[in-house]
């Protein structure tokens, strides 16, 4: 098997129309192009190789007969990995490391099963901050209330970390294996994911002023590769050290993945960075036909240079790389559009059977695009307020259904201001005192569905007729739990309302 790069001349600077600019003020109008000369250019970020190690010995040997193969038990560190890019590098001279370098959302280095002949283990390249272009980085500092005046200023920084995304790269990874191994027991290579045992994430150059308990993963990946929600505690002071650490070069470290029982380690690197982000840039160019139009979904002007292409040929036996630059490469404004007078399918229509393609681009640097960012996120963070919960009953309903008491459960992760911890808390309500209140932090610059907590009732019966909890109910944004004869009545096997 061969991949191979072709230069084809076949798309001119005619197929691109600018439409109307999303932003007038900004580096460039719907009316003009610059040329790429006259743009200020800043590179992809590069992930450092990621590391791995078996936690355990392996008792037995590792297959590599076909008489040896068996069910997959899991990635060997001993069997030397299969680098993608290292198979293809000598027939695609620089451009595929390149790809897996800025591209690609997956590392080129991929494990063997111990015992699978045809089990191979893929990875993410790096985690890098999450974006979208609706709502943007998904970062965010929040400052805690203290719950007493001697407490120091507690202040909650929250990100999301993401693998690169690429459409079709997934497929694209499978090809390449495909080519580039022929497993011993002849069936086709299956890539799979690996699974979570633990998972810790670590910040580097910070850990010596943030205690590493401090750092939390406050959501539940269950294999790598899935979005990964950090949460940091700090003062005040550590906070202008990591928005110091953002703003020079963007803040790092590693994410320490065990897997299968804890018998394998994996570090992969990440990044926060508002210069590179997980999210699209542009939009999917395979879906793009006469009708349609390419977005940029970044926050900054991108160079549009052309599309690359990779596809199988007619025979099957090859794998090419297909550069498709402009004659001229077109700067497009952030939320701008253009348009090809030809669809994908008919730009690709002789090139074979196409595994994955994407718009090739540069990125142009956009100091105030940037200042805009770090003003809204850095210098700017939201302040967590102590709210009152009331929690009441309507006085009759004790009477009305010969109830005792009524106790109240309420769930929510807003009864401290960390905020990093569900905590499920009972109240207990009587004829004679009806009505109480608890305290809850509410970040008040989030809509009100932000604020949640749940709860539910049991009412205990005077003459001890079994009642069991209603169901969990949100909140749904209200800060209040008033109950009345609407959620006692179903609750009670019998209705027996006094007075009637």
């Amino acid at each position: 098997m061969t991949i191979t790069m072709k230069v084809i001349y076949a798309w001119v600077l005619t197929a691109f129309i600018l439409m109307a600019s999303a932003h007038a003020d900004t580096l460039v109008a719907s009316d003009r192009l610059l040329e790429a000369k006259n743009v200020r250019l800043f590179n992809a970020y590069n992930f450092k190789r990621s590391s791995s190690r078996n936690l355990e010995s392996k008792s037995t040997q590792a297959a590599t007969e076909k008489e040896e193969d068996g069910d997959p038990t899991g990635p060997d560190n001993e069997i030397s990995p299969t680098y993608l890019a290292d198979r293809f590098e000598a027939s695609s001279p620089r451009f595929i490391r390149t790809d897996f370098d800025t591209v690609m959302p997956f590392s080129d280095e991929i494990f063997r099963d111990h015992t699978s002949l045809n089990t191979y283990y893929f990875y993410p390249a790096g985690y890098l901050l999450k974006y979208d272009n609706n709502d943007g980085f998904d970062i965010n500092f929040l400052h805690r209330t203290r719950t007493d005046e001697s407490a120091e200023e507690l202040i909650m920084l929250n990100f999301t970390l993401e693998p690169r995304q690429l459409d079709g790269g997934m497929s694209l990874l499978r090809e390449l294996a495909r080519y580039a191994i022929k497993p011993a027991n002849d069936k086709e290579v299956d890539l799979l994911r690996l699974p979570i045992s633990d998972v810790n994430v670590s910040l580097s150059g910070l850990s010596s002023l943030i205690p590493a308990e401090n750092v939390q993963i406050i959501n539940s990946p269950q294999k790598v590769g899935d979005p990964i929600r950090v949460q940091a505690a700090m003062t005040q002071s550590q906070k202008e050290d990591v928005v110091a650490s953002i703003r020079s070069g963007g803040l790092s470290g590693d994410i320490v993945f065990k897997t299968y029982n804890d018998s394998f380690e994996l570090i992969v690197p990440y990044y926060v960075s508002f210069t590179e982000f997980a999210g699209q840039w542009i939009s999917d160019i395979t879906q793009l036909d006469r009708s349609d139009s390419i977005t940029n979904h970044s926050p900054y002007p991108v160079l549009l240079t052309g599309v690359v292409v990779y596809a199988k040929s007619k025979s099957g036996d090859r794998l090419n790389r297909h550069a498709i630059p402009l004659a001229e490469p077109v700067v497009m404004d952030s939320g701008s559009m253009a348009k090809a007078d030809r669809a994908f399918t008919e730009l690709v229509s002789g090139y074979g059977n196409v595994v994955s393609a994407w718009p090739s681009f540069e990125r142009v640097s956009c100091d105030e695009c940037l200042n805009n960012i770090e003003r809204q996120i850095l210098t700017s963070p939201a302040q967590a307020s102590r709210t009152e919960l009331p929690i009441e009953a309507i006085p009759n309903v004790f009477e009305n259904f010969s109830l005792f008491k009524v106790l109240v459960e309420v769930k929510s992760d807003l009864f401290s201001p960390a905020g990093d911890n569900s905590e499920t808390k009972v109240f207990t309500l009587r004829a004679d005192a009806s009505s109480l209140s608890t305290t809850l932090y509410v970040n008040k610059d989030n809509d009100a569905r932000q604020a949640n907590f749940e709860y539910r009732i049991k009412p205990y019966h005077n003459d001890g007729l079994p009642i069991g909890f209603s169901e969990w109910k949100s909140n749904d944004g209200v800060m209040d739990i008033t109950l009345t004869a609407g959620d006692i009545r179903p609750l009670l096997p019998v209705i027996e309302e006094g007075g009637e």
